[in-house]
């Protein structure tokens, strides 16, 4: 897609090394908050607990790996960190289809949003499956049609999107008649701020696939915070960076996209090997613990960056369709 319009480029470099540049301060420091200390997230509370499920891996684990964070330490959580890896590595035996990998994935979001909820009344999480829905066209991203035609869109699909609820709390007021709240061209997640995508695929599934339609749901995402910031004139309001993440089997691996100022999407998946982050996953409850703490702090950075700079820019476009015909508000 380097070459479609706009460009999407695709990087593997860990974020203080990108291919094709440095990426803006805002990336550098979310991937730091994610990566700072990622490794110590097994919480010392539950340590007899693991040694029992799990001693031989226990045995493995340093010292290093266990935090004193009691947010993730409770029996409740605990329970429910085996239960994902119960159901993670039944999906894994049995070859299980992406439905089956689709349950684990809930589990493991309805986990995080229940341990990282509640400090803002005003912020509330939901999960929305959106496998049947299809991103609105005017956000697409275009490639040149095979044999040197005209342009055609790149419309694919993913799994999950995590969206602000607007009913609980105090939100921007914007009608969705008059202007779009998302990419989405679905009734309900049109209506919806999105903040995070999610692509699944079972054991055996593609993992360039799911990096694709990714892709596509960034580019839309970017795509319409732009059409936000020219309707509202404010040209010198940022667009934050969206994330979402690819689970393949066990594995989940996290992607930042931003735009960049000569219009082209970066998308770059940043956890080097070597940082304990991208170790993250439901193979064990090692891996799991990384991944909760991940998103916590994901799910924080939601709210207190990426909701904000959202808000900021609906808040701009609203108060310019006012001026326009203030007869319509």
């Amino acid at each position: 897609m380097e070459t479609g319009f706009p460009p999407v480029r695709l990087d593997f470099a860990s974020a203080s090394s990108s291919a094709t540049g440095q990426p803006p301060a805002v990336v550098d420091r979310l991937v730091d908050v994610l990566v700072e200390d990622s490794g110590c997230a097994i919480p010392a509370s539950v340590r007899s607990l693991f040694q029992v499920h799990n001693p031989r891996v226990a045995w493995q684990t340093p010292d290093s790996a266990f935090t004193s964070d009691t947010q993730l330490g409770t029996e409740a959580v605990w329970a429910h960190v085996q239960d994902i890896e119960r159901r993670a590595n039944k999906c894994f035996r049995r070859h299980m289809d992406e439905h089956a990998w689709c349950d684990v994935v809930q589990l493991v979001l309805q986990l995080a949003l229940k341990i990282a909820g509640g400090s803002d009344p005003n912020f509330t999480l939901e999960i929305n499956n959106i496998q049947s829905q299809a991103l609105n066209s005017t956000f697409l991203p275009q490639i040149r049609k095979h044999g040197g035609g005209g342009l055609r869109y790149v419309d694919k699909r993913t799994e999950f999107a995590i969206g602000v609820d607007t009913e609980s709390g105090l939100h921007a007021d914007a009608d969705p008649e008059q202007l779009f709240l998302s990419p989405m061209t679905d009734a309900y997640t049109a209506t919806l701020p999105l903040v995070c995508g999610l692509e699944v695929k079972r054991l055996d599934g593609s993992e360039e696939e799911a990096q694709l339609q990714l892709m596509v749901w960034q580019s839309a995402m970017l795509a319409h915070l732009d059409y936000l910031r020219k309707i509202g004139g404010s040209h010198n309001l940022p667009l934050p960076p969206v994330v979402a993440w690819t689970v393949t089997n066990y594995s989940w691996r996290f992607y930042v996209a931003w735009k960049q100022l000569d219009g082209a999407v970066h998308v770059m998946r940043p956890f080097a090997q070597s940082t304990a982050a991208s170790s993250a996953g439901t193979e064990n409850t090692a891996s799991i613990f990384i991944l909760l703490k991940l998103w916590t702090r994901l799910i924080s950075w939601f709210e207190t960056d990426y909701y904000p700079a959202y808000q900021a820019l609906l808040r701009q476009a609203v108060q310019a369709q006012k001026a326009i015909d203030p007869l319509e508000h």
